[in-house]
């Protein structure tokens, strides 16, 4: 999947593989980064079974650990300083196909483009919902992205959960901030 969001623009980037090889760098140590980096390269090269790869996701790895994923391939589409729309919706296809629903898709999404509603859709709610309706949407979205969630996972899956944990708190505060919310 991570080939296929650094396909999806027509463009090879050194930004992109360098992002992915430091991912595994820090999940996996340098010896099986290097495996994995040759295989990243083979399949480059090939067409990407994109349909298959996802079910195989969806049917065995556990929700939070896509959530993961899809943040992982934010990161790989926003490592060159930009996101086009191509690899959004490469990632919004891979979203869908492994069960990530819109509103989580979305969620992370605005973690990484800007959106003057970027709060709201972070917290996954309408800017006209209510004071008491944006506490729930945050505690809900603070259990739904807990780094604890993902402890199983290894130490960057936590850093990154731990980003989303703070965007999440700081487009909560956002939205307190904007309505005078104590």
């Amino acid at each position: 999947l991570c080939a296929a969001v650094m396909k999806a623009d027509n463009k090879l980037l050194k930004s992109e593989l360098e992002y992915v090889k430091q991912f595994f760098v820090r999940q996996f140590g340098v010896e099986v980064t290097r495996q994995r980096m040759l295989l990243l390269r083979e399949i480059l090269n090939q067409p990407i079974p994109l349909a298959e790869v996802c079910e195989q996701i969806r049917q065995n790895i556990d929700s939070s650990s896509r959530l993961q994923l899809l943040h992982l391939l934010f990161g790989i589409a926003a490592a060159d300083g930009e996101i086009n729309k191509d690899e959004i919706n490469v990632i919004k296809e891979i979203a869908a196909r492994t069960g990530i629903s819109e509103k989580d898709f979305e969620s992370l999404k605005s973690m990484f483009v800007a959106d003057t509603n970027a709060a709201y859709k972070i917290l996954e709610i309408e800017k006209s919902c209510t004071d008491e309706e944006v506490k729930k949407a945050y505690r809900k979205m603070a259990m739904k992205y807990h780094p604890d969630k993902v402890q199983h996972l290894g130490q960057e899956y936590i850093k990154d959960a731990n980003e989303k944990f703070k965007k999440i708190s700081e487009a909560y505060d956002d939205i307190k901030k904007e309505r005078g919310m104590k």
